[in-house]
């Protein structure tokens, strides 16, 4: 019987390669390709169902609103008294944020003048100066360049 060390290698892997398998039930090796180990794999996950968090803020004039840093996606509805001349956005800090997490904003109402902050970030892209009453626009992390781009 051949130890796994003297085996061939490959580099490249199919869903049709077989991989061994100790079974319990049988008390033997047998084999299973890399596709049923994957279909197995991913029905024993328990992927969560809300991967988005929903925070509100009610700012005044020249606020600042932090979005929470919850190590979960963010949609934040804005919904102040009445109109907003300034408010500074401050995203969750750069070096606990996890890679791909979004930051939704909708704002109920307009804001003459918004400032977002990175909060750590190299930058943030495309977030907008100005929003309309009922506008939004999305930001999305990317740890690789400790960036916040835009998406939709």
């Amino acid at each position: 019987m051949s130890t796994i060390t003297q085996l061939n290698s490959v580099s490249v892997l199919t869903a049709n390669d077989l991989i061994p398998v100790y079974s319990n039930i049988d008390n033997d090796i047998r084999k299973a390709s890399f596709g049923t180990v994957l279909n197995y794999i991913q029905s024993a996950i328990d992927f969560p169902t809300a991967t988005l968090s929903t925070q509100y803020a009610s700012p005044v004039t020249g606020g600042i609103v932090y979005v929470r840093d919850n190590w979960k996606s963010v949609w934040l509805i804005i919904t102040p008294v009445g109109s907003l001349s300034a408010l500074t956005l401050v995203l969750p800090l750069a070096s606990t944020t996890l890679d791909q997490t979004e930051v939704t904003v909708l704002s109920m109402t307009a804001i003459s003048t918004l400032t977002v902050t990175g909060n750590g970030a190299t930058a943030v892209y495309g977030a907008p100066n100005t929003l309309a009453a009922g506008a939004q626009f999305k930001l999305k992390f990317d740890i690789a360049t400790q960036n916040w781009y835009p998406f939709t």
